[in-house]
């Protein structure tokens, strides 16, 4: 950089440091990047560079300071060198340089945070069931059932954006009424563990194959109990794949297939799971400083009604 504090600042030192944040603020690569449209600062993606010859405005170093800003808020992130004031940045106050902003220091400190989300934000639920992709079974079954769903992006940039920012969608089920047989008992345990989180981590690691996303579950196993004879073959298994390319800016694909996969590998008398059986998928994100993240669009492809 060729500026000197108090003297003239060029397009070229502008942009440099628009280059830095916008690798976590704006549209980033990978895992880093928010996608923009923050609350201070929500008519970028990127921060917008400077043309040569332009005069470094105010405004844009206002700009500048708030997605600093705001990253660290949505981080609960404390920046070491910290911030210049809004007040030192008004409209009629001299135009120059400000060193804090040049904090290699700032950077580093937004960039190992850049997956935090600050602990005091409540995710958002989405209201009702994502485009209602729930599945309900309500005939006994024997063997095996499953609920296949897509959960489809605009694109994988945008895909990135929601789990970058910390959003993630839950795969649950649960079984009511029926007998109370054992075997109903046996799936009741399994039912009864946490939800699934589908975060930015299984996200980035899909493939274009089937994979495990959950180990197989069964009453036997994990923090489960076991009943009886059933305690062994009784098994709930979720796997994802990604269903398209995996896009630029290190995206991984806009179109994501999840099977939740119940298999029911005992025949011992009573052999049949009846009741009503669930399976429950709901979105949630964070929605407190980046406000514009878009929620996808979730579609059934196999009902738990299509099981034996």
């Amino acid at each position: 950089m060729i500026y000197s504090i108090g003297g003239t600042v060029t397009a070229s030192d502008y942009n440099d440091l628009i280059a830095q944040i916008n690798a976590i603020f704006g549209v980033g690569d990978g895992d880093s990047g928010y996608g923009g449209n923050s609350v201070k600062v929500p008519s970028f993606g990127d921060l917008v560079d400077a043309s040569e010859g332009d005069d470094i405005t105010n405004e844009m170093w206002l700009d500048l300071r708030n997605a600093f800003d705001d990253c660290a808020l949505h981080q609960d992130t404390t920046l070491t060198d910290g911030l210049p004031s809004v007040n030192d940045i008004e409209e009629g106050d001299l135009v120059s340089f400000f060193p804090r902003l040049n904090s290699s220091q700032n950077i580093f400190d937004l960039t190992v945070n850049r997956l935090q989300v600050d602990s005091t934000f409540v995710p958002e639920m989405e209201a009702n069931p994502p485009n209602n992709v729930n599945s309900v079974r309500t005939t006994p079954w024997s063997s095996f059932i499953q609920h296949v769903f897509t959960i489809t992006f605009s694109d994988s940039d945008h895909a990135r954006y929601f789990f970058n920012t910390g959003g993630y969608i839950t795969i649950a089920a649960s079984r009511t009424g029926g007998t109370g047989s054992p075997q109903e008992q046996a799936w009741d345990s399994i039912l009864s563990g946490p939800d699934f989180m589908f975060t930015g981590e299984h996200y980035f690691s899909l493939t274009g194959s089937a994979e495990e996303l959950r180990p197989q579950i069964s009453p036997s196993s994990g923090p489960y109990s076991g009943v009886g004879a059933y305690s062994a073959s009784n098994i709930w298994t979720i796997l994802g794949e990604r269903v398209d390319s995996q896009g630029p800016n290190g995206g991984n694909g806009s179109v994501i297939k999840i099977y939740s996969n119940f298999l029911d590998g005992n025949t011992n008398p009573p052999d049949t799971v009846e009741g009503t059986f669930s399976s429950l998928i709901t979105e949630f994100k964070f929605i407190d400083i980046f406000d514009q993240i878009d929620s996808p669009i979730y579609s059934t492809i196999t009902e738990l009604s299509g099981g034996l």
